[in-house]
């Protein structure tokens, strides 16, 4: 074996110790921070990549819901043109029972074997008609009851004559009726 002495001072010796400690204390310091900083980076890139796929899954998810909302506008868009359709059925079969009601006291108005009407022409509200009675009486007895109706707004005379048919006396006529509107 052999013995090993140290000639150096004592003071020395430590100094030198002494700055051996700190430089593998700086060496340690920067692997500790050399492998924080590296696991700061790594934790950064796994959160980096967890929120690209997050924002991937609500991409696609979005583009779901686009074309579902696309689908759901479509369906509004027909459901209005159904909706439009159904009011345009509802009035027109309001305005036919109108029609059907306005016509039905028209023909209850007319006094029976008295008067009787040739022609009738219906343009939205208002009724043209012409027809034979046997006297002025019964157009006048006629157009009061016309009057009289819920659904009848005016009724005017147009003309009145006297005629000869079959040698029978009559009298011909026309009326202007405005209804009430539907």
């Amino acid at each position: 074996m052999m013995i090993t002495i140290n000639l150096l001072p004592v003071k020395e010796w430590r100094q030198r110790e002494a700055v051996k400690r700190q430089i593998i204390l700086f060496f340690i310091i920067i692997a500790v921070f050399a492998l924080s900083f590296t696991a700061t980076i790594f934790a950064m890139n796994k959160r980096l990549s967890e929120n690209k796929e997050i924002v991937s899954r609500l991409e696609f998810e979005k583009r779901k819901l686009l074309y579902v909302e696309k689908k759901m506008k479509a369906i509004r868009e027909r459901q209005k043109e159904i909706d439009r359709k159904f009011s345009v059925i509802e009035r027109l079969q309001k305005g036919r029972l109108y029609t059907v009601r306005l016509l039905d006291e028209i023909v209850t108005s007319i006094p029976i074997e008295r008067l009787y009407i040739d022609d009738l022409t219906l343009k939205k509200n208002n009724v043209t008609l012409s027809g034979n009675s046997i006297d002025n009486h019964t157009v006048a007895l006629f157009m009061k009851r016309l009057k009289g109706s819920s659904l009848i707004k005016s009724v005017t005379l147009g003309k009145i004559s006297k005629i000869s048919k079959d040698g029978h006396d009559m009298v011909t006529f026309n009326l202007t009726i405005i209804a009430k509107g539907d």
